[in-house]
């Protein structure tokens, strides 16, 4: 009988001896090759990665085949999905009334023209210098309530060089800022705001535009990306040239100054010297681009249901003549995510097989909102319905500014409700595994707006759980400084194993008569 005894205690107890599956295959993610994979990626070879040019072709390319090396099943016969974009170039946009028209950029300039309505009627006000302060106020006589505010930039001084704020020649600076007086118009229940500048304040504002911002008059036509990354807390504003502004309500465009200077001389605000309507008229013209996701899956018991992983593989292509590699955004995501699919297809080969299909999403035209994954969602793989969780990986290369001296460190950010459950086994994760990492589920930079401005958006819009798995913005974003060299490629190997053994959990990955044990530790960097 003792030896029969001995057999079945040892049956019972083999399991917890063995080492669990989750530990072998997290180990074989490797910081050496998440680098080779980032260098390669952030390489001239690819040309920074530009939406629509021939680097982002060249990357998907490169993407495809390494899909086809890990034998990932596919959708298409090259993995690539390709999608064609449509685009608004403004060709003309007019403020106008019975006096006069204005154009975009000859006399006025504002980023938010998708915003406005063909055939708006927009209500303004003068409201003097924009300045509500207990020794002064350009509010206290005007209604500025659902109308545009328009404000000068400095601040009341008359002919003798007293300020009718201080009482004396000095200033207060904060009063002058366009952040305080936006805030101030808003909390008197404006609608917009219009800042007052002078020709070559302008013309410095045209040049800085056309230097740093990409095609400010080209958007994606079914994107209005202004709805998304606008602030809800701020306002809309226009800048217009003084002058040319008051050819809209002056016979004569002088009398503006000349009336805002004879009130102040008596002492008094000029807020409503002037109030009208303005119309506004524009015309665009329709294009379309070309770009492509790159999607490969390992297949799931249950056909129809899936998780899905995403990573965006464009960038900013060129700046100036120097290229922009974008190591942190995005070769790192990318990176991570081939290594996730690789110790799967691993597992896979050893007969693990997942409960739910295991997507596994690169993106194309993330850097001009989110095109690639707003196209998916619009046209899924697999069912939306059947959709069980979509974890993004997005610069998880670098941390920000308050986890500068930390080795260990990422954002784990619940996009909607749906994924808030992710606090509680997130930790559970990191402490089963003995992972070198301090996750955090709040972004604390909240003027960054970083739950709209990844591909977790439309997922979550499409009420689907999702997380963003992110180490935050540094100041190399979006600069050529952005390169391999910088990236912590051991913070960067536990963020993918966490992400790996979260999936895996969320997959059911399982072999037939197996069943998964009391978890050992992973090998940490």
């Amino acid at each position: 009988m003792k030896p029969l005894l001995l057999l079945v205690f040892w049956v019972l107890i083999y399991p917890a001896f063995s080492q669990d599956p989750i530990a072998k295959f997290c180990n074989s993610i490797t910081p050496e090759e998440l680098r080779t994979s980032v260098e390669k990626l952030a390489s001239p070879e690819f040309e920074g990665r530009e939406f629509s040019t021939r680097g982002e072709k060249m990357a998907a390319e490169y993407i495809s085949g390494q899909l086809n090396e890990l034998q990932l099943k596919k959708k298409t016969s090259n993995y690539q999905v390709d999608l064609s974009i449509p685009f608004d170039s403004l060709v003309q946009f007019d403020l106008s009334n019975n006096k006069a028209t204005l154009k975009h950029w000859d006399d006025f300039g504002s980023p938010y023209w998708p915003l406005f309505s063909n055939g708006q009627k927009i209500p303004v006000i003068y409201a003097g210098f924009g300045i509500d302060h207990p020794s002064y106020s350009d509010y206290r006589d005007i209604n500025v309530k659902g109308k545009w505010v328009v404000v000068s930039g400095s601040q009341p001084y008359n002919d003798k060089g007293i300020n009718l704020i201080t009482g004396d020649t000095t200033k207060i600076d904060s009063l002058e800022s366009q952040a305080y007086k936006t805030r101030i118009a808003k909390s008197h229940g404006a609608s917009g705001i219009i800042f007052l500048q002078t020709q070559k304040q302008f013309d410095d504002l045209v040049k800085w535009a056309k230097a740093n911002v990409k095609n400010p008059l080209i958007i994606p036509a079914d994107i209005k990306e202004w709805e998304i990354t606008y602030p809800q807390d701020s306002m809309l504003f226009i800048f217009f040239i003084e002058n040319k502004l008051a050819e809209l309500f002056f016979t004569n465009p002088h009398y503006f100054p000349d009336l805002v200077k004879s009130s102040v001389n008596q002492g008094k605000s000029p807020a409503g010297i002037f109030e009208g309507t303005l119309n506004c008229t524009f015309q665009t013209f329709r294009f379309f681009r070309q770009t492509q996701n790159v999607l490969g899956f390992i297949e799931g018991r249950k056909k129809d249901e899936v998780i899905v992983l995403g990573a965006h593989y464009d960038h900013s292509g060129k700046k100036d003549s120097t290229y922009l590699p974008g190591a942190d955004d995005n070769a790192s995501g990318v990176a991570a995510l081939f290594e996730i699919a690789e110790a799967f297809k691993q597992a896979e080969k050893e007969g693990y097989i997942p409960e739910k299909n295991i997507l596994f999403t690169f993106w194309g035209g993330e850097e001009l909102g989110m095109l690639g994954s707003r196209k998916y969602v619009q046209n899924p793989a697999f069912s939306l319905d059947k959709t069980q969780l979509y974890l993004n990986l997005d610069m998880l290369g670098r941390c920000d500014s308050l986890h500068l001296k930390e080795t260990g460190f990422v954002y784990v950010l619940p996009v909607n409700q749906k994924a808030v459950r992710f606090q509680k086994e997130v930790p559970e994760l990191v402490k089963h595994y003995s992972l070198s990492l301090s996750p955090e589920f709040e972004y604390p930079f909240k003027e960054e707006r970083i739950l709209k401005r990844s591909d977790y958006f439309y997922f979550s819009e499409s009420g689907i759980p999702s997380l963003g798995f992110l180490t935050g913005l540094h100041p190399d974003y979006h600069t050529p400084k952005d390169t391999p060299d910088k990236l912590n490629y051991a913070n960067m190997t536990n963020i993918a194993r966490l992400a790996f053994a979260l999936v895996w959990k969320e997959a059911g990955m399982g072999k037939r008569g197996f069943k998964t044990v009391n978890p050992v530790k992973i090998h940490v960097m």
